[in-house]
């Protein structure tokens, strides 16, 4: 498991420069809703693995992976809006806040495992459920991110347009 964890740290580090730049190009909002839509297979992933399928496994942590563009867009992002004279703070209490959240929901979830568990509901159940559960939290944050106004981010809508004036160029 080490192996995955280190594979995955590397190649988020290997991935980070190239997520700035698109950060950079397309505007952090898109770069971290497709990087939130395949972060979100991971926990599928973990679903599917078994002793005999362990490979799954390696599956969830290469999709992992793409968390550098949602590493490199949060901060870009909250750079990009906050007022600049005020990044500082808004930096502080992002990763205060959300440090706390991290904490207590992994207290809280281990917690509700436990009981859960401890009621008599079939752990192998439980585990799913938690991973699907991880599943649906990621994708909720896609419209979360859809709404999200950055100027001069790529949108949807504006795709079509590109599109058209690219192929002029050509």
């Amino acid at each position: 498991m080490q192996a995955l964890l280190g594979m995955m740290r590397i190649g988020q580090t290997a991935l980070a420069p190239t997520m700035g730049k698109w950060c950079d190009l397309w505007g952090s909002r898109p770069v971290m809703i497709v990087s939130l839509l395949v972060v979100g297979v991971g926990p599928l992933l973990f679903i599917a693995a078994t002793p005999d399928h362990w490979w799954w496994l390696v599956g969830a942590y290469v999709v992992w992976t793409a968390y550098a563009g949602l590493n490199v867009g949060f901060d870009n992002a909250k750079l990009k809006l906050a007022p600049p004279d005020n990044t500082a703070p808004y930096l502080a209490v992002y990763y205060a806040l959300a440090d706390f959240v991290f904490a207590v929901m992994t207290v809280a979830s281990g917690l509700c495992i436990d009981w859960l568990v401890g009621a008599g509901h079939d752990q192998t159940k439980v585990y799913a459920g938690v991973f699907f559960v991880g599943f649906l939290g990621r994708m909720l944050g896609v419209p979360l991110l859809m709404a999200i106004d950055e100027p001069g981010a790529l949108r949807l809508r504006d795709l079509p347009a590109r599109f058209r004036r690219r192929l002029r160029t050509i």
